[in-house]
């Protein structure tokens, strides 16, 4: 064996490793700041919404069945978006059947709607003082008022909640391992 072979063979679980720890940071970053990232394989029916934030809920499933395939809102993800603040609850409220779902965002108190997003999968950073830009992504478009095919569409807080700061084509090896980690739940974030 040669020389070169025997490094290699010594270096390839160093490789290996510090390819997992890069390909983790997606999900978990560092203390301080962490990035959720999450679909609706993530939304969990044990996380229990508050009566008035299931209220906000049931106005926003009724809307959003009209035009889609399944309904839903008896599942969530739920994640402390700023530090030191309450549970804002992520909830699919209908979807496609070909991985796209409209999900509300909802504050307990008050309880009301931050705003509606459309995606196959979302990343939100955690752990700032300010409400965090929330990035949604898509593979298909899903609907005549969606994303078009293979967005990243850009959310930001401003006033009473999120609105659109930005349309952008996604790089689609990011939108594949997002689909992939969601499939398998290996990058869904723990409930708080």
């Amino acid at each position: 064996m040669s020389d070169r072979t025997q490094s290699w063979r010594q270096m390839a679980p160093a490789v290996l490793i510090t390819v997992a720890l890069v390909a983790g940071s997606w999900s978990v970053a560092s203390s301080a700041a962490k990035t959720a990232t999450f679909g609706f394989k993530c939304a969990s029916k044990t996380i229990v919404l508050p009566p008035t934030v299931k209220q906000v809920v049931s106005g926003l499933v009724a809307k959003a069945g009209e035009e889609r395939v399944t309904t839903y809102g008896d599942r969530a993800v739920a994640l402390r978006l700023r530090r030191g603040s309450e549970i804002t609850y992520f909830v699919p409220l209908s979807c496609n059947g070909r991985g796209s779902c409209k999900w509300a965002i909802v504050a307990p108190s008050p309880a009301r709607s931050l705003g509606v997003v459309e995606g196959e999968s979302f990343t939100v950073k955690l752990g700032g003082s300010e409400w965090p830009e929330i990035s949604a992504f898509s593979t298909e478009r899903a609907s005549e008022n969606a994303m078009p095919e293979g967005a990243q569409e850009t959310l930001e807080f401003k006033g009473d909640g999120y609105h659109r700061k930005s349309l952008a084509a996604a790089d689609l090896r990011i939108v594949g391992f997002l689909a992939r980690c969601i499939e398998d739940k290996s990058c869904c974030p723990p409930a708080p």
